[in-house]
């Protein structure tokens, strides 16, 4: 059984590496997307919505950092890819000991990338500015936990389970669960929360017909679904522009990237795109050109976690189980 101690601390320390305050200036993000089969990675224009480049590197999970320079990509052995986005050339490669089929990834603004596996349950943190793997962490073997995105102020964190279609939710205050959403699909993979922190999107497949994919679009002030939205087969990654007006979904199933516009929440185009796109992870980058940022900590130690049908059955506590 998956040590969920170590995996609820990895989670939070994602929040502690990325709570800030910032001040930002934007130019156009960029989105980026691993074609798993393609073996190739495609640059979007958000402004246009078209392809612009095309990036020789193949992978699966996505990272692209604050300040918009770089984008790492993961394969599907043990190595990160970092892409220069001024020129979208693959500028480094980290080779990752341990960690086996890499999978999301979480960019702070400071100097630590923290990247999860759930096929052999480890998680890797590596330094940006060396680009190196300064610390390897067992968190067990359960492929449960999927998609994980932290809020703008970086208050919560949210976790899609795959196996029992909820996402959980995550007081980092407290170090307690606070609510498990179930979504209206099966098998949530993707999660992005938009800037202004009000909104969950997460990625499902529809549970009459698992070649249809949805978009379940959580309200974070009532822990509900509010809406779901039709996009393409076997949604993947998914991620919210900053300027939170449009959504892009990659669509595994179908090759394309659906992108919803949040005013409608209807999609608006398809973009075609390599074959088997997926980007798990915080894909849309080159976005910031000057931030200002002030870091803060959080505590991230946990002591005791029930079974996963603890939150299939949405049995919330006042006070979680996995927290003392």
């Amino acid at each position: 059984m998956i040590n969920k101690h170590k995996l609820y601390s990895i989670i939070l320390f994602s929040a502690s590496i990325i709570l800030m305050t910032m001040s930002i200036t934007y130019a156009t993000p960029y989105a980026y997307i691993t074609n798993l089969y393609s073996n190739n990675v495609s640059v979007i224009d958000t402004a246009t919505d078209k392809v612009t480049a095309t990036v020789d590197i193949g992978g699966y999970g996505v990272a692209a950092t604050t300040n918009g320079k770089k984008v790492y990509v993961t394969d599907w052995v043990n190595t990160v890819s970092v892409i220069d986005t001024d020129t979208n050339k693959v500028t480094a490669n980290i080779y990752l000991g341990g960690l086996a089929y890499p999978y999301g990834l979480v960019a702070g603004p400071n100097e630590k990338i923290c990247l999860m596996s759930d096929r052999d349950g480890t998680a890797s943190i590596i330094n940006k500015t060396t680009n190196e793997e300064i610390d390897s962490v067992n968190v067990g073997g359960d492929t449960t936990p999927y998609g994980v995105a932290v809020s703008p102020n970086g208050k919560k964190v949210y976790v899609a389970f795959y196996d029992n279609d909820d996402v959980i939710v995550i007081d980092t205050a407290t170090n307690t669960i606070k609510a498990a959403v179930h979504v209206s699909g099966l098998f949530p993979k993707g999660i992005a929360v938009n800037p202004a922190g009000t909104k969950v999107y997460v990625t499902n497949s529809d549970g009459e017909n698992s070649s249809i994919g949805i978009v379940s679009v959580i309200d974070t002030a009532t822990n509900t679904v509010v809406t779901d939205i039709k996009v393409g087969e076997s949604p993947y990654g998914i991620a919210v522009s900053p300027y939170e007006k449009k959504v892009y979904v990659a669509n595994e199933g179908s090759n394309t990237i659906s992108v919803i516009n949040t005013k409608t929440n209807k999609v608006i185009t398809n973009v075609t795109v390599g074959s088997n796109p997926v980007s798990v992870g915080q894909f849309i980058g080159g976005n910031v050109l000057k931030d200002k940022v002030n870091f803060s900590k959080t505590k991230a130690p946990f002591s005791k976690h029930k079974s996963k049908n603890h939150f299939k059955h949405h049995k919330i506590e006042k006070k979680s189980p996995i927290a003392k």
